[in-house]
């Protein structure tokens, strides 16, 4: 099921998206489940983002 999100969304490039969802709170951790995200082009340059690695 994930993968198939994955494959229908590939297309979103934009640095901006809006995401439809639920938020799951457990043990300490917090997670967004994501059912229909959709690209928003701003037209704004968005800072460089954080490497969290």
């Amino acid at each position: 099921m994930l993968s198939d999100l994955f494959a229908r969304r590939r297309e979103l490039s934009s640095q901006v998206l809006v995401v439809t969802g639920r938020v799951s709170r457990w043990d300490g951790t917090v997670n967004v489940i994501a059912c229909d995200p959709r690209a928003v082009h701003s037209g704004v340059a968005m800072p460089p983002s954080h490497d969290w690695h």
